[in-house]
Parts: structure tokens; C-alpha cells; sequence
């Protein structure tokens, strides 16, 4: 058995079997071959740089798919950032404000650093997008945007820059403290990050409390990228 067989197989079952399904059977099938190398079965694992492709929809798939509305009214966007202001979490506020009022998408957001924030001209560049495909906070990749045209520069009102402000202050304090307490402290200078200094996680909308703030209003839809 060799890379190519395995590569094979993988490709034969993409189109077939759900994606999750085959990358669980690719790590499995690697702590097997793993422990065959262990008993001295194989001398090398044929499971080694195998990669998952990822499935592409057909050109007949993403036309049969339903386009839907998924922006907020203004006077909804108004009920949501006031429910933000009254029972949000730590960060919701600066967070909720650019999804709305920047047109960032999550992963923009989460990939800010404080060097692509310009205070004294009240504007962000938009240069990169958090891509983390494991889950795991210590595997993030910052990748270019899709098109040229992602890449960009975005004036910010005076009130969100203000909300930026405090927050780097307050980053400031907290990145002294844990800096010397954390023995794997990160220092990716992101806007928005753990106390550890590792960047949020886009497939978990958690950082976002969505949960929490839709229990306070009457909205059957809140996608994370809202807008005006």
C-alpha cells in the first residue's frame, strides 16, 4: 500500500461520503498504520501527506441553492446593538459595532491586528482573513482575501474608533499581566484575542454571544456578517 493508493481511495469516496466522515477515516487509518510501523509490520505509513480535498459544488448545485435575505432592517440592526449595549459580554460591543457599520466579514474581524488600524485618520485596512479549518486556536493561518478587491481601506465612525480605543488600552493592561504568568503566551497582536493571545476561532460563534442577545429580542434570523 503506498500514498497514491491512499490518495486514491480518499478521492474515489469525496463526492460520495460526507467530508467529516473521510477525514475521520484518514486519521484513523493513520494511528493504524502508526502502530503497524510500532510492531514492525510497514517501515513507512502510506497515510503521510494525505490530504482531504475539500468538495466544490457544481455549477448546477449552486444554482439550484436559494439565495436569502440575511441582513437585518435598520430598526432591527437598532433593537439588536442596543440589546449588545445592555447585555453583552466583554468585547461584544467593539465587535458587533464593525460587523455592522464596516461591512467586515467574521473572519476580517478576527484577523485584525492593531497595525492595520489607523487612530489618527479613523480607518482600517483590510488586508487578511483568519482561516483555522481544525478548530484548533493554535492552527490559524492569515490568508489573503479571495479577490483583490477584499483588500481594502474602510473609514470608521468616531464612535467606533473611540470603542477601539479603550479596548487597547485595557489589551494593554491585561497583555502585561498574562505576558509573564502564561508560559506559551502568544503575541500575534490581534484586535481581538484570548487572554493567552491566541485569536478567536471562526467556526465558533461563541465569541460572538449570539445565543444570549437573541433570547432578548423577537429576530428569527441574526447571521453573523449584519449590516445596515
Amino acid at each position: 500500500m503506498t500514498i497514491f493508493y491512499v490518495s486514491r481511495l480518499i478521492l474515489q469516496s469525496r463526492n460520495d461520503i460526507a467530508r467529516t466522515t473521510v477525514q475521520g477515516v484518514n486519521t484513523t487509518a493513520g494511528m493504524i498504520f502508526r502502530q503497524a510501523i510500532k510492531d514492525k509490520l510497514i517501515k513507512d505509513n502510506p497515510q503521510n501527506g494525505v490530504v482531504v480535498p475539500k468538495k466544490r459544488k457544481t455549477v448546477e448545485e449552486i444554482e439550484k441553492d436559494p439565495i436569502e435575505t440575511k441582513y437585518l432592517e435598520r430598526k432591527e440592526l437598532d433593537d439588536f446593538l442596543k440589546a449588545v449595549r445592555e447585555h453583552g459580554l466583554d468585547l461584544d460591543l467593539e465587535r458587533f459595532y464593525l460587523l455592522a457599520f464596516s461591512g467586515m466579514r467574521s473572519g476580517e474581524l478576527l484577523a485584525l491586528k492593531w497595525t492595520d488600524i489607523n487612530f489618527k485618520s479613523n480607518e482600517i485596512r483590510i488586508t487578511k482573513t483568519l482561516y483555522n479549518e481544525n478548530n484548533n486556536m493554535k492552527k490559524y493561518q492569515l490568508t489573503p482575501p479571495k479577490t483583490e478587491g477584499s483588500i481594502r481601506t474602510i473609514n470608521v465612525e468616531e464612535e467606533i474608533i473611540n470603542l477601539l480605543k479603550s479596548h487597547y488600552r485595557r489589551q494593554s493592561k491585561t497583555k502585561m499581566k498574562y505576558r509573564h504568568e502564561l508560559e506559551e503566551y502568544h503575541d500575534g497582536n490581534f484586535v481581538f484575542s484570548r487572554p493567552n493571545g491566541y485569536p478567536f476561532i471562526q467556526k465558533r460563534t461563541d465569541y460572538l454571544n449570539i445565543p444570549i442577545l437573541l433570547k432578548k429580542l423577537p429576530l428569527t434570523f441574526l447571521g453573523i456578517h449584519i449590516l445596515v
